[in-house]
């Protein structure tokens, strides 16, 4: 499923007249419950199958940079043999964006030391970084990270969250957070390894089912992230410090 809300299954069609076309179907949000679309050719087999198994490498994702376009990886037919081929489609009209960027409004560290940075250095990726860090948590490891607070508009029904961050070491994760206005507390949205340099940048979505949870009044929204390595299991020792160096984090929204 993607930010949308669209879901795509990719399966074998076959019959006494089709050896094994590759075929997707997909569904929308406003698409009737336990409903998929009509399938969609996306490549048509050519001769018959020598027989042997079929259907290993079978599956579908989702494009992590805009987290609408859904990418399908299948077996087809080809004189006699099998061979897998890759595919991309839209469901959604006007596919292709997870949504206009929305920039912080305030930033401030919420564990570890701050070092530098404000909301501008969040504002693009520039290797200009709000930087933190890292402390020692008990029973955890490392830890440094850093509170953002954004308004939204109000009649927004997509959130996702951009995040590119660096650690300045080796086998760290990045948490990110999101505030629940109907309970009081952070939810964790998702994780991701944090790289030691360069400037990948992950995109996490909230459900479209969730989304009413994460705006407060105004359009208000709390997103917490934090970068985090573990306490090393086999010689039971607190990790190394680090500085968690935050280049680019905003919001992606869309309206109804």
């Amino acid at each position: 499923m993607n930010s949308f809300g669209d879901i795509s299954v990719l399966y074998s069609k076959s019959s006494t007249a089709i050896a094994a076309d590759l075929v997707q179907s997909s569904r929308t949000t406003a698409d009737p419950p336990g409903a998929m679309g009509i399938g969609v050719n996306l490549k048509s087999s050519t001769g018959t199958y020598g027989g042997g198994r079929w259907g290993d490498y079978f599956s579908v994702a989702v494009d992590p940079t805009d987290d609408a376009t859904f990418w399908g990886f299948g077996m087809e037919i080809l004189n006699g043999n099998w061979q897998t081929s890759v595919h991309s489609w839209q469901v959604s009209t006007g596919g292709g964006g997870v949504g206009t960027p929305i920039l912080p409004d305030t930033i401030t560290t919420a564990v570890g030391t701050y070092i530098f940075g404000d909301t501008t250095s969040v504002g693009t990726s520039d290797d200009i970084f709000y930087q933190i860090g890292s402390v020692a948590i008990t029973s955890l490891g490392q830890a440094g990270g850093a509170e953002a607070t954004f308004t939204i508009p109000t009649d927004s029904t997509s959130i996702s969250v951009k995040l590119e961050a660096v650690g300045g070491i080796s086998g760290g994760t990045q948490m990110v957070w999101m505030w629940n206005w109907n309970t009081g507390q952070y939810v964790l949205l998702g994780s991701n390894p944090t790289p030691a340099s360069g400037n990948a940048a992950k995109v996490l979505s909230v459900k479209t089912g969730d989304v009413s949870k994460f705006k407060g009044p105004g359009g208000a929204v709390k997103v917490l992230v934090r970068g985090h390595m573990p306490i090393r299991p086999l010689q039971n020792t607190m990790p190394t410090p680090f500085v968690f160096k935050i280049d680019q984090f905003e919001l992606l929204v869309r309206g109804p």
